[in-house]
Order: structure tokens, then C-alpha cells, then sequence
């Protein structure tokens, strides 16, 4: 039986005037945390969307877990346990943390909802996570941080089998990004599959697998992390050998155009 729990065939999606995707054959590993790095219009976005259900592809194939799909909403895509963790977040900032985990997948007892047995599961879904948030606060009142925490709680709370992170640290202190790693962790080790959409390359290094390359809506290659370095991963995402990443220049200065004398009086 394959490892792989997915698995993309041809997958391409046009607009007018752009190509977006050309011919996409992925496979993506149960357990594991799959990188997908490519420069802005690699076709990152679109390739997520298509698996959430939001787009759908011109042609091609998409197996989970062995069977053909074809998700025509972002909440079939869930029911079948794909989630997505956007970079804007999907919470409704006026219900509590065990409500949100709780949005769409309510917990009803004697026809009514079971508020009581959310708030217990909510509860033991963030301890599982070693997450100290309190069920009972507003999202509104939360740390942008503790924000993202709700949202991969609320796709656990779905039955995930893949998570896809789109650049989860971006706005994420580095103490921040040292809780959510830690928890990237927790749940590949639990069995969850982790799809990991970053800029930053170190992000890459020190969480990811494998690595896909995205350029011009093309695959450029996938590759076990141990076998690329930066340069060759940057090189792979431009297109070219890039020998110095920040290279210095030097400029001649040319006569002065602007002369000021300043002088401010009193105390600071």
C-alpha cells in the first residue's frame, strides 16, 4: 500500500491571460511536513485553493488516501479532513475559543446544542497541544497568536488528516513561532500531515521533509529536505545560480543638493 495520503496527477488552472498552473504531479507523504516554497505568482495559492475546495482545477486528478476527489466547497474539503489555516484567519472574533473550535461542527444532546460537552472536548483538544488558552475567553481578547492556535484546534476538531499552513508565522513573534513549531511537531507526531507554505527558508529547514518547488506555475522539482541547501533551493525557485545573495554596491556621490543647519532649544 502507498504512503503517499496525496496525490496530485496533471493538476492545471488557468485565468484569463495567466496560466496559473501547468501539469502539477505531487505526492505528498502521510505524517510528514511537506514544504511548498516558490516566489510570489508560483502558483502556491492557487494550488492550495484547489485542494480547499475553492477553485477548481482545469484537468488533472487529486487522490486521498487511494480515492479520486473532487471538492466543489471549502466544506467538503474539510469533511473529507483537509484543512486550511489561511493567513486571514476564518474565527468569529465575538464567540469564545470553545465556540470557535466548536463552528460548524456542533455537538447537540437531547436536540439541543451541548455547550457543556463542547467546552470539555475544546478543552482537552488544547491540553492535548500543551496550549494554555482559556475555552471561556472572547477570540477578540486573544494574542493573534493564540488566534492561529484556535484555528488548527478547530481543523483537530474536524477530523484532519492534512493541514495546510499558509505562512503561519508572518506576523508571529519569534517566541510565538517557537510555540506553533513546537506544535507543528506535535501533530506529525500524532499522524497529521502538514502542507507548509513559507517565504522564509530557515522556517523550511527546520520543520519540512520534503520540499516542492513552485516557479511560473510549473514544478520545478520535489526533494527530501537533506538533499537541498539554501542555495540550491533559492536557485531552484529563481530560475538561476544566484553566487551572491545580497551583493554589495557602490556608488560615486555627486554634488550636494541640500544643506541643512539645525538647532533645537529648551530640554528633552
Amino acid at each position: 500500500m502507498s504512503d503517499n495520503i496525496l496525490i496530485l496527477e496533471n493538476i492545471s488552472k488557468s485565468f484569463p491571460g495567466v496560466n496559473a498552473l501547468a501539469n502539477i504531479n505531487l505526492n505528498i507523504k502521510s505524517g510528514t511536513v511537506h514544504a511548498l516554497v516558490g516566489e510570489n505568482g508560483a502558483g502556491k495559492s492557487t494550488l492550495i485553493k484547489i485542494l480547499a475546495g475553492i477553485y477548481k482545477s482545469d484537468n488533472g486528478k487529486i487522490f486521498l488516501d487511494g480515492n479520486l476527489i473532487n471538492f466543489k466547497s471549502p466544506h467538503e474539503s474539510q469533511l473529507n479532513g483537509l484543512s486550511v489555516v489561511h493567513q486571514e484567519l476564518k474565527l468569529s472574533e465575538t464567540l469564545t475559543v470553545a465556540e470557535n473550535i466548536f463552528l460548524g461542527n456542533l455537538l447537540y444532546k437531547h436536540g439541543l446544542v451541548d455547550w457543556k460537552s463542547m467546552r470539555i472536548k475544546a478543552k482537552n483538544i488544547l491540553q492535548s497541544l500543551e496550549m494554555n488558552i482559556d475555552v471561556d475567553e472572547t477570540v477578540d481578547n486573544i494574542s493573534l497568536a493564540k488566534k492561529q492556535m484556535v484555528e488548527i484546534c478547530k481543523a483537530i476538531n474536524h477530523q484532519c488528516k492534512i493541514l495546510i499552513m499558509d505562512e503561519p508565522s508572518a506576523t508571529l513573534t519569534e517566541t510565538e513561532q517557537k510555540i506553533m513549531f513546537k506544535t507543528i511537531r506535535k501533530l506529525k507526531s500524532s499522524g497529521i500531515t502538514i502542507i507548509y507554505i513559507s517565504h522564509r527558508l530557515e522556517e523550511v529547514f527546520d520543520l519540512a521533509d520534503y520540499v516542492t518547488v513552485l516557479r511560473d506555475g510549473s514544478l520545478v522539482d520535489t526533494l527530501p529536505i537533506t538533499e537541498v541547501d539554501r542555495t540550491k533551493l533559492i536557485s531552484m525557485m529563481v530560475g538561476r545560480e544566484l553566487k551572491d545573495e545580497y551583493p554589495k554596491e557602490f556608488f560615486e556621490p555627486g554634488e550636494i543638493v541640500l544643506t541643512l543647519n539645525l538647532s533645537a532649544g529648551g530640554s528633552w
